[in-house]
């Protein structure tokens, strides 16, 4: 809800409760930095709409609320209108950088959240988000509450008392440490009601309100330390010498302004009482629609996760189908009666643990693809779970015999993934090897993973919860493995994760009802077709394609890694050689930025908030106006580095089996684009003699599945977007070209 002032008086924020927690967010402070801390280009709508500080400012948010624990939380937010400030300076706050063009928007984006999350927006005429801050803070210490004060602008430390903390971002909107007095004076050398008139000396570049000549925060504190405040610097200024000196006289009045203009105003009065910012549990369907609109698929789930975990759970509408109950099954005997029953298609939640990863980025390790540790199945009428860790070696093969048993029909959740899993068991798992993916997993009726992908080509993503909140606007439970959590009763079963395996129950009675819903939309487009006809078809055979992998010739990879360190050796010293041997870090900007501007004076490039551009394509032009030794060094190191990357990339990804087994994401591209990843073996390069040396390291190697003789194809579409067009428009003309086999 967006609350705007008309005429409400101070007292109504009176309230008492020392239980109470206030978080007071600067809404445009915040937004402006979550803006420059996720790139804009990543966060696009179909529509075009930006929407990366709105991602930015929610994700703070909810980590605020996890970690703070607030009771009540609002968000003020500036005006377009004039100040008071800039009415009596109006020159205040003039000549900051224009409005970046993506961040147009979402101011408004972000108040349509909070009041989907039922939290109040707050702005005042005539006054900035920080004196609503001040106000709410102020009122909230005065009555025995903590507050917590979320904002970029340090005019807040002002406000900082013994239940009042800044929390103030150190690095975009992910790292927000708490400042106190004690954090204050260390940083500082002055106390929070001191900061305002060290800042009214040093002056507010931010503001543009200069401060005096020469004078820095260390001297300004030491001024404040011995006289004890501004007022006391002001009736002792004669006796203060030297150039500072005579610089604080000349500037006085600017000094006395500055004070004046970085106060902040505690006494506003505001259209909500403290007790009006409780917080509550989210609208949830306000939260659905708005985040179907905002491409918002990731971040829903932990949403709603978030506020029932710190509120507890808000009370939804029943769903409406029941889950039937769940039975587990543990021995052949059980596991026929269920069959005995099914006389339709079953859905299958299968239970992979991630596979091993290496590296910090999380990089699955080369040739793992997971255990399938236990199944979850659900049809209109039943649901049962299997556990694989504790079932005995017959039940797994009746288990492998009904995965390729094409009288079941059957509906997962990721195809590829799991063929892949299935063809690839760890030694004690008690299912067969399906190493031919063909017949492994056969009468697939539905993959929701890509049903999704089909209906909803955009989404950033197609995670099973967030399938489940979009297309049958409920949550799909979590419940995390946990150490000795006791035995639990499960339909006669008794084990320590009983609550795990209820999960992979509801997993594939979800799955059951996701298939419902998606099987009528894809009918109504007239796309069941090209789920059957292509998609499936294609999962199948990019998860033989990832299981064979491409071979590769180690030995000349290792070669090359061995002369690309050499040429980046190289072009380094050569380029200290430019400088006169200077050594400087050559991937660092801010050096490079001395060097070239600096040291050898060259022409100023574009400017960025870190300084003159060094990216490629500023140095090309410095490089085409100059052609200086250095440069050319400079640019030859990189290059180098770069090959040198791939190459490392390629090698850490070889498997067991001498092979590279990248991984072909489907559902990545709206276009229908496949995407190569860990390692991406679409982005090396094949324009330049060293992209062509990587290259032929990829060799046709044997084929780990046959004896066949197998050989090295290398295919890609000729002109596709032309031949989609003449197929679409029926054009004779160019159809008739393309039979002809001319090159349009």
């Amino acid at each position: 809800m967006l609350v705007r002032l008309e005429t409400v008086t101070a007292s109504k924020l009176t309230a008492s409760d020392n239980s109470n927690t206030l978080m007071v967010i600067d809404g445009h402070s915040m937004a402006y930095r979550a803006f420059f801390a996720l790139p804009a280009e990543n966060f696009q709508t179909a529509t075009g709409q930006h929407t990366n500080a709105v991602y930015g400012f929610l994700s703070m948010l909810l980590a605020m609320i996890r970690e703070q624990k607030p009771t009540h939380v609002a968000v003020a937010f500036d005006l377009e209108t004039p100040t008071f400030r800039s009415e009596q300076y109006p020159e205040y706050k003039a000549g900051r950088d224009k409005t970046p063009e993506e961040f147009y928007g979402q101011i408004d984006l972000i108040k349509q959240v909070m009041d989907a999350l039922q939290i109040p927006s707050i702005e005042v005429d005539g006054y900035e988000a920080d004196d609503i801050v001040a106000t709410m803070s102020t009122s909230a210490a005065e009555a025995g509450w903590d507050a917590r004060i979320v904002s970029g602008d340090r005019d807040t430390f002002q406000l900082i008392k013994d239940n009042v903390t800044v929390l103030y971002p150190m690095r975009g909107v992910s790292e927000l440490p708490p400042f106190d007095a004690d954090a204050i004076v260390e940083r500082y050398g002055v106390t929070p009601l001191q900061y305002p008139e060290l800042a009214a000396l040093v002056g507010e570049s931010a503001d543009n309100l200069p401060g005096v000549p020469g004078v820095g925060p260390g001297f300004a504190a030491r001024w404040l330390k011995k006289y004890g405040s501004l007022k006391g610097i002001l009736d002792n200024i004669d006796d203060i010498g030297g150039k500072k000196g005579e610089a604080l006289r000349e500037n006085l009045d600017q000094v006395k302004r500055n004070r004046e203009l970085n106060a902040l105003v505690t006494n506003l009065e505001l259209p909500i009482t403290l007790d009006e910012a409780i917080l509550v549990n989210p609208d949830r369907n306000m939260v659905s629609e708005l985040f179907d609109a905002l491409e918002f698929d990731n971040i829903r789930n932990r949403v709603f996760t978030t506020f029932e975990q710190h509120l507890g759970s808000s009370e939804e509408p029943d769903p409406p189908e029941e889950m039937p109950e769940t039975a587990v099954i543990n021995d052949v005997e059980a596991w026929q009666t269920f069959l005995a029953d099914i006389d339709q298609r079953i859905s299958v939640f299968f239970h992979i643990n991630p596979p091993a990863t290496i590296t910090r980025r999380k990089i699955p390790a080369p040739g793992d693809y997971g255990e399938i540790r236990a199944l979850g199945l659900a049809t209109a009428d039943t649901t049962a779970v299997i556990d694989l860790d504790h079932a005995s070696a017959a039940l797994g093969s009746a288990v492998t015999h009904f995965l390729s048993d094409p009288q079941y029909s059957k509906v997962v959740y990721d195809l590829k993934a799991t063929l892949k899993a299935l063809a690839t068991p760890p030694s004690r798992s008690v299912l067969e090897p399906l190493t031919d993916v063909n017949t492994s997993l056969v009468s697939v009726a539905d993959d929701v993973l890509l049903s999704a992908y089909i209906l909803q080509p955009d989404r950033r993503g197609y995670e099973l919860a967030d399938l489940v909140q979009t297309y049958l606007k409920t949550r799909l439970e979590t419940v995390a493995p946990t150490e000795n959590q006791g035995q639990l009763e499960l339909e006669g079963f008794t084990d320590d994760n009983a609550e795990q395996l209820a999960q992979y129950a509801r997993n594939a009675w979800m799955i059951h009802r996701l298939n419902e819903a998606m099987d009528e939309e894809l009918q109504q487009r007239e796309a069941v077709g090209l789920l059957h006809d292509l998609e499936i078809p294609l999962s199948v055979v990019l998860a033989k394609v990832e299981l064979i992998g491409i071979g590769t010739d180690r030995q000349r990879l290792d070669s090359l890694l061995d002369g690309f360190t050499n040429e980046v050796e190289k072009a380094q010293e050569s380029a200290f050689a430019a400088i006169g041997g200077q050594e400087v870090n050559l991937a660092s900007p801010k050096q490079l930025q001395t060097v070239l501007f600096d040291t050898l004076d060259m022409p100023k490039t574009r400017k960025t908030k870190t300084g003159y551009s060094t990216d490629a394509d500023s140095l090309a032009d410095l490089l085409e106006k100059t052609d200086h030794p250095f440069l050319h060094n400079l640019m030859s190191y990189r290059d180098a580095t770069k090959l040198r990357q791939t190459v490392q990339g390629l090698l850490d990804s070889i498997a067991e089996d001498n092979r590279i087994h990248t991984r072909f994401s489907q559902t990545a591209a709206a276009t229908g684009r496949l995407s190569s990843l860990n390692p991406n073996l679409q982005n090396i390069p094949v324009r330049t003699p060293a992209g062509r040396q990587i290259r032929d390291i990829f060799v046709a190697g044997s084929n780990p599945y046959s004896d066949e003789t197998t050989t090295l194809l290398t295919a890609d579409y000729s002109q596709i977007e032309m031949r989609i067009m003449a197929h679409m428009s029926e054009d004779e003309g160019l159809i008739q070209a393309y039979r002809a086999g001319e090159d349009l």
